[in-house]
């Protein structure tokens, strides 16, 4: 208990000293070391599990900061103004619209070329936040409310320990990624599934599909943690969230998915098992290869006797080791369903999945994006061994 109370000290001196030391000198690296000092001790014990004072600190820390890793925020501020504006951001390419209007942050939209790639569910919230103002804070203070809101309540709990992660200090609350929203749906998700209830794990996990739809995947593991005779309620309640999401957007009809097809066809970045498949097979059957190691490498973890959980975080992380584009925030929607004992594992797996960052070194020099093996090889070496100790985790949560 001692350790705890000096543990929670540091966290009051070290936050303010690194808040204080981020706006004097412009640079947020005190910030950033400040955080990987903080967890280091979440990951040598179990955390406290109430929502701290300290936590909450390092939270509305990393809230006040400007994003500094990713621009994928400039480009919810973008496409929830335009609604408020009365455009539709599928029919509408950010540069379409620049003559005709103005946005404090339009020179930081990524891909103007490009119409929204985001599923309708986010469209939502991004015009909830242009809303209330078209700066970053909107934004931000709308992420922290959903979530520390969230842990508030009894039913979130379990996010508690995980508010001094920097997975998700470093993703959610300073770099406002938009997958920090979806942790509220997959925990209760979990909740759901524990208690045996089909229509209600449906509705979560059609939330979390509505908002990314990669999550689409985890629905057979979901299904065969019920009899199969429930298997139409979880069918019917989440593809009803989802009717209903994508319904007031149906008009757009191809520019919905317009940007999805064009990122899943042509990105990639941060896998070299893409590069190296490459050297193997032609160009084009490259990605459809990856397809399906994805699908088997799913099925496979869908299929394996173990919990519930174990199921959807294999499948996870299945889709993280063989989609040919990845990103460190991705890793957050691991979070509800790694076992307790697993937490220190997921935290170096993001340690390692940062190294990638170090991309944004030349690129800010040179402007020439390029990936490199001396980075590379080590964050892969770290996710893969932490990705099996994750899977190899003792018996889970949800049988």
């Amino acid at each position: 208990m001692r350790s705890w109370k000096n543990y929670n000290a540091a966290c009051y001196l070290i936050s303010a000293a690194s808040l204080v030391a981020g706006f004097l000198t412009g640079t947020f690296l005190f910030y950033g070391s400040a955080l990987a000092l903080l967890t280091a001790r979440q990951c040598m014990g179990e955390p406290d599990k109430r929502l701290n004072f300290p936590l909450i600190i390092l939270a509305l820390t990393g809230l006040m900061l400007p994003v500094d890793l990713s621009d994928d925020v400039y480009r919810y501020l973008w496409e929830g103004y335009v609604q408020t504006e009365g455009f539709s951001p599928y029919s509408n390419s950010p540069e379409s619209l620049f003559e005709r209007l103005d946005h404090p942050h339009e020179d930081r939209v990524n891909h103007p070329h490009l119409t929204a790639i985001y599923p309708p569910m986010t469209q939502y919230l991004f015009a909830l936040a242009a809303f209330l103002s078209k700066h970053l804070l909107a934004w931000k203070l709308l992420l922290g409310a959903t979530l520390l809101g969230f842990a508030l309540h009894p039913a979130g709990r379990p996010v508690v320990p995980w508010l001094a992660s920097p997975l998700l200090l470093f993703e959610g609350f300073w770099n406002a990624h938009l997958d920090i929203l979806g942790l509220v749906p997959a925990f209760l998700l979990v909740r759901a599934l524990k208690n045996d209830r089909p229509l209600e794990a449906g509705f979560h996990l059609g939330l979390m599909t509505a908002l990314k739809i990669l999550p689409g995947l985890l629905l057979p593991a979901c299904l065969l943690h019920f009899p199969m005779r429930q298997w139409p309620r979880l069918l019917a309640s989440s593809g009803l969230v989802v009717l209903l999401a994508w319904l007031p957007y149906l008009h757009e009809g191809e520019n919905l998915f317009a940007s999805f097809i064009t990122f899943s066809r042509t990105w990639h970045f941060n896998n070299p098992l893409f590069p190296l498949l490459q050297e193997f097979l032609h160009h084009d059957r490259t990605r459809p290869v990856m397809a399906i190691c994805l699908l088997l490498a799913a099925a496979a973890a869908t299929l394996a006797r173990t919990s519930t959980t174990q199921r959807i975080a294999g499948v996870w992380m299945s889709l993280y080791i063989f989609s040919p584009t990845l990103y460190p925030w991705y890793l957050m929607w691991l979070i509800p369903f790694v076992h307790p004992e697993r937490r220190a594992h997921l935290n170096l797996a993001y340690a390692g999945a940062a190294l990638s960052y170090l991309i944004l070194i030349p690129y800010r020099a040179t402007g020439v994006w390029q990936e490199s093996l001396w980075w590379l090889i080590p964050e892969w070496l770290i996710l893969l061994w932490c990705f099996q100790a994750i899977w190899r985790a003792p018996k889970n949560v949800v049988t």
